[in-house]
């Protein structure tokens, strides 16, 4: 008896199922938010005019709820469906409007049953979406468009969608489109007693094919375990994750990229490899099955410091430590934060596998800027070289967590797991002395930091990626007819130096601004006058030559990529 579930299903037609007396319908704040798109919204507008068109009844699927009641009324918690009732309830809202600009109120009343109803004196909506997302649906049921503006939701987005399809409806059509809607779409409504057997059947609807992200199967498998087990606080679990959802997901598209990272990088529970989007949900049914079965920490501590580390998390993505992350480090937040900003011109996520557990483990500053430093070196030699793998940087970060910490000299021992995973000094020098550099945050971030630790060390001046060009010495398109000059000046064609020159390290450097392109017999020599007034030495040392050639550019390409060298350095880390 102890695996029974205790369920009923019942097949409605969606205004039988909507217009049920003193009913509500609630999502969780646990659950995700409303994620539909434009192929899913396309996919139900076109079984919805095939209804229109053939008069057959169609099967939108089954609702998930477990029964509750509030202040008289019957409240239902949506486990499953809430996309499929959402974007009903979406439709509706605009099937009601274009009845009331059409001045047809009895029509949009009938429409409105669907959506609200009067109890005690007080009307009441018949869903409620999570707390993340209700606020601009009930925005959007109450035409509240001034609260809306500037608003990025799907929800305001499916709003959009269907609006173009009635408006391009005659009204006779938006009457079929109502007919079909409510009167020959069904659902299976199924109605569970408790959190136990709503979580078993979801488990059990996705192991026959149900397509749910790997978020949504660990948060219903961390809710039936809760719920199964007595020793488990199952509302402080639903707290804790409702806590990770406020703290990520206004600041990544991505939910399952943080416990990817969390696994990987987390003391709790011992993973060495790189966990992917597949296998994400089997790795943390392994973890948390662990956590069970251990003395020394219970579930909802596991839980709770998903919460402490997301976090840490969103303000690692925003590039915005603060005091309240972690107080030790409060002096040196702003250097730190710089760093977090070059990583992301590195486009290294992976980078934060490390980070979160460093910044809890280390309890000084020089440990922590050594380790971002051979993180630095790590992703920069991988990033010119051309070895980007994903999946490779996950696992030397992973593998860099699992054991550097355990070790006498977890320093030592980090420098040790990544440098197995580094290009090689001979291999990074040819890269960056032969490579094509596209103008990119990327090529900034490699001008800044030659800048800062070669040309002006003793100020260790930076810059604003932002406010600061890419200058091409020898400008990029040579053929076009402000430069002509520039053919005749370098001797060489145009498609050769395109192909060969023009983007190597050796022919770029920072600039305030572009400088003024007008012609004259020695371009490089008004080129100098503009660099003169440069704050950047890089490009100040640049006048103190008489010429500029192809083999000036092979000559600094190989001068800059020996620096480079130097710079990422394991050897200069700490």
């Amino acid at each position: 008896m102890a695996g029974r579930m205790n369920i009923n299903a019942d097949e409605k037609k969606i205004d039988r199922f909507l217009q049920r007396p003193r009913s509500r319908f609630n999502v969780p704040d646990y659950q995700r938010r409303y994620s539909w798109g434009e192929d899913q919204w396309e996919e139900f507008w076109s079984d919805l005019t095939s209804i229109v068109n053939t008069e057959q009844q169609h099967f939108l699927g089954s609702i998930v709820v477990i029964e509750r009641e509030e202040q008289g009324m019957d409240l239902y918690e949506l486990v499953d469906g809430q996309q499929r009732l959402a974007t009903v309830s979406i439709l509706l809202r605009v099937i009601e409007e274009a009845y009331e600009e059409n001045d047809e109120s009895g029509k949009a009343e009938n429409v409105s049953a669907n959506l609200r109803f009067s109890y005690n004196g007080e009307e009441y909506r018949r869903l409620a979406l999570n707390k993340f997302d209700d606020s601009d649906y009930k925005h959007l049921l109450n035409g509240e468009w001034v609260l809306l503006e500037d608003r990025e939701s799907k929800l305001i987005d499916a709003y959009d969608y269907f609006y173009e399809k009635i408006e391009e409806a005659e009204a006779s059509e938006i009457d079929e489109i109502r007919s079909a809607l409510l009167s020959s779409m069904s659902l299976v409504e199924i109605t569970c007693e408790g959190e136990l057997s709503a979580m078993r059947l979801f488990e059990t609807l996705n192991n026959r094919g149900l397509d749910l992200s790997p978020v949504d199967l660990m948060k219903n498998h961390l809710i039936h375990i809760a719920s199964e087990d007595e020793n488990i606080d199952v509302e402080t679990v639903k707290e804790y994750w409702t806590k990770i959802l406020e703290n990520l997901i206004a600041e990544i598209s991505r939910l399952e990229r943080f416990f990817q990272h969390h696994l990987m990088s987390s003391p709790i529970v011992d993973i060495e490899e790189s966990i992917s989007r597949n296998t994400l949900y089997r790795y943390f049914r392994e973890a948390l099955a662990e956590v069970r079965e251990r003395e020394d920490i219970t579930v909802e501590e596991y839980v709770e410091d998903m919460v402490r580390k997301s976090n840490l998390y969103a303000s690692i993505v925003n590039c915005n430590l603060d005091g309240s992350d972690i107080s030790l480090y409060a002096p040196h937040i702003d250097e730190i934060n710089a760093k977090l900003v070059d990583f992301e011109a590195l486009s290294a996520r992976s980078v934060r596998i490390l980070l979160m557990r460093a910044l809890y483990e280390y309890d000084n500053k020089e440990d922590i800027m050594a380790t971002i430093r051979m993180i630095e070196t790590f992703i920069t030699r991988r990033r010119i070289v051309g070895k980007a793998s994903g999946t490779d940087e996950n696992k030397a970060f992973s593998k860099a967590c699992s054991e550097a910490f355990l070790s006498s000299n977890p320093l030592e021992a980090t420098k040790r797991i990544l440098s197995a995973e580094t290009p090689s000094d001979s291999e990074f020098r040819s890269a960056m002395a032969n490579e094509s550099f596209a103008n990119s945050d990327k090529t900034k971030y490699i001008l800044d930091m030659l800048e800062r630790h070669h040309f002006a060390p003793s100020t260790g001046k930076g810059m604003n990626r932002y406010n600061v060009d890419i200058e091409h010495i020898a400008p990029r398109n040579i053929t076009a007819d402000k430069y002509t000059n520039w053919v005749r000046y370098l001797n060489i064609d145009g498609e050769t130096f395109e192909r060969e020159y023009c983007d190597r390290l050796g022919n770029l450097t920072l600039l305030e601004d572009s400088p003024n392109a007008r012609a004259q017999d020695d371009p490089f020599e008004q080129k100098k006058a503009e660099y003169e007034k440069s704050a950047f030495e890089m490009t100040k040392e640049l006048t103190a030559l008489d010429s500029w050639s192809v083999d000036r550019i092979e000559e600094r390409s190989t001068d800059l990529a020996e620096i480079a060298v130097s710079i990422w350095s394991y050897e200069s880390a700490y």
